[in-house]
């Protein structure tokens, strides 16, 4: 792996549990914090190609494994996903907000965890996981439950967590990196404000518990 410039500071944990050799990693933290960036950078570290998908409640199978459509002869042809793309060919696959995904749909991603084969139920074919697949999921909870912040999270279930067991990474917001960019794009007197006002502003919503997100999105924006 090569080193990424300008990564969360986070990055290197993500990194050494591929290093490790783990193939299933998750990532847990609030919103904005830079988990879908850090995927990416794992991607590119590794040299291989990303994809990724949100598993909001209205994501399907077909939307993760791929679909059969019609075709202009009449006659109907399976469309591979990038999922089922990456899965048999090698690359970085980050499942965004698992923690809001459907239960059935998991189902079908558990047994592509655990099993390094995927039974697709679109085709009824088998496809086989690639030594260089790396799925990495994330969530903005541990997977059990709602909590003050994230009210409509749902449970996972204990084999879903079990897929990630070792290879879960805890990502808060990195203030360094934040701090970089500020710099590099504001007035020194500006910057200091900014940097300033969000520090206050994360206290505050701490200390109220107050349902807001102060993220790395909003500093950037």
């Amino acid at each position: 792996p090569v080193r990424v410039d300008g990564a969360h500071r986070q990055f290197v944990e993500l990194l050494a549990l591929a290093d490790e050799g783990h193939r299933n990693m998750m990532m847990v933290g609030p919103a904005g914090c830079g988990k879908t960036t850090m995927a990416a950078a794992l991607a590119k570290a590794l040299n291989l190609p990303f994809g990724f998908l949100s598993l909001s409640a209205g994501v399907t199978e077909t939307h993760l494994l791929g679909r059969v459509l019609p075709q202009a002869d009449g006659s109907w042809q399976y469309q591979k996903s990038l999922f089922v793309k990456i899965y048999e060919e090698g690359g970085v696959f980050l499942l965004d907000e698992i923690d809001g995904a459907d239960a059935n749909l998991l189902v079908a991603v558990n047994a592509a965890l655990a099993n390094g084969i995927l039974a697709n139920p679109v085709t009824g074919t088998l496809h086989e996981r690639h030594p260089d697949c790396y799925i990495v999921a994330a969530a903005n909870t541990w997977g059990r439950g709602a909590d003050v912040q994230y009210v409509g999270r749902n449970q996972l279930d204990a084999s879903t967590l079990d897929r990630f067991v070792l290879s879960t990474v805890n990502v808060d917001y990195d203030t360094r990196m934040e701090k970089a960019a500020v710099q590099a794009s504001l007035p020194e007197e500006l910057a200091a404000a900014l940097l300033k006002w969000v520090t206050c502003l994360r206290k505050k919503i701490a200390e109220h518990r107050l349902r807001r997100v102060a993220s790395t999105r909003l500093v950037f924006n």
